[in-house]
């Protein structure tokens, strides 16, 4: 189990955030709604590109699919089911 925060900011298309999937340090990631309950991310640092998939999933879970490719080339996929805590 991760515990944590992250700070957000939205402006336009684009989203601020306090920190990266892969680095502690601060991001901007172009966002747009899929649907009305799946928010995707694309971002790009440290030589990687990211896109984010989230959805909503009822009241209490989300899915998350992150896709991370370096020079055009997926590297690595992963998709996780996170569970809201109360």
């Amino acid at each position: 189990m991760s515990t944590g925060s992250t700070r957000f900011g939205v402006c336009d298309s684009l989203l601020y955030r306090d920190q990266g999937f892969m680095t502690p340090k601060p991001v901007i990631a172009q966002f747009y709604l899929l649907a009305v309950n799946t928010l995707c991310l694309k971002s790009e640092y440290n030589g990687s590109m990211f896109e984010e998939e989230i959805k909503l999933v009822g009241q209490r879970y989300r899915t998350r699919q992150t896709i991370i490719s370096r020079a055009g080339e997926q590297t690595m996929i992963g998709q996780y089911l996170e569970k809201r805590i109360e």
